[in-house]
């Protein structure tokens, strides 16, 4: 299952451009993912966490994650081949029952891209604690992959702020409490990081965890410059300065 990030375009998250207007989808297209994987089911979470414009909400993690294992429960449909009918009932019912179990224990991948590794945490360390409510699917995740996921926070995120602060007034923005949650220095991040290694690395439920990020330093300064010819203060602008001086995971 693939997870974009925050206020994304779910289908273009996943998505490569040529300049002659070509473009390939990673999770779609024959040369993707079903190559190397042609027997799995491809399935991509779409979610509203739009923060500006039409399709803005206020939006939670915790409601985000609940409704992604919801859909995920509901659509781990049982593979039941027909039953002859020279099979008595019974016997139909017990081939039943046993595809049905095998069909709850299927692997789960999960990909996610920005805050989509997020909320494949989230969803990984809830599966853990809400077994009763989500039976089988804690012990069917074998693998995440994350694409770019700010775990430590992203200084992105303060600009964000800035400019929900400046369109909120005139309805052009809601504030967003996941803007905040990924803000450099988060408690709520650091938790989340430390019951997301502890629950992939449970003794018989190791998960496989991949990591992806830039290793090229971000131009924050040149960032921050452009928005100088915006709406910005220039009391916001140097907040953000700061904000990204003082975090150097994302400045080399």
């Amino acid at each position: 299952m693939a997870i974009p990030g925050l206020g994304a375009n779910p289908a273009k998250s996943w998505m490569w451009y040529e300049k002659d207007d070509k473009s390939f989808n990673w999770l779609s297209h024959d040369g993707g993912l079903k190559k190397d994987f042609p027997k799995a089911r491809v399935m991509l979470y779409c979610y509203g966490s739009a923060y500006k414009g039409p399709y803005k909400i206020k939006q939670y993690m915790v409601n985000i994650a609940t409704m992604m294992l919801n859909a995920l429960q509901l659509r781990r449909e049982v593979c039941c081949p027909p039953i002859p009918p020279e099979y008595s009932p019974s016997l139909g019912q017990q081939l039943t029952e046993i595809t049905r179990q095998k069909s709850s224990r299927r692997p789960i991948v999960l990909i996610g891209h920005s805050m989509g590794g997020l909320v494949a945490a989230k969803v990984l360390t809830m599966t853990e604690v809400l077994r009763d409510i989500y039976p089988n699917i804690y012990e069917s995740i074998v693998g995440i992959l994350t694409f770019g996921t700010p775990f430590g926070g992203a200084p992105v995120a303060e600009i964000a702020r800035e400019r929900v602060k400046m369109n909120k007034a005139v309805g052009l923005a809601v504030e967003s409490k996941l803007l905040e949650l990924m803000k450099p220095g988060s408690e709520w991040l650091r938790e989340l990081r430390k019951e997301f290694v502890r629950s992939a690395g449970k003794l018989g439920q190791k998960v496989e965890l991949n990591c992806f990020w830039e290793r090229l330093p971000t131009l924050w300064d040149a960032i921050i410059d452009k928005l100088g010819g915006t709406a910005f203060l220039d009391a916001s602008l140097n907040r953000l300065r700061l904000d990204v001086s003082n975090f150097p995971l994302l400045s080399g």
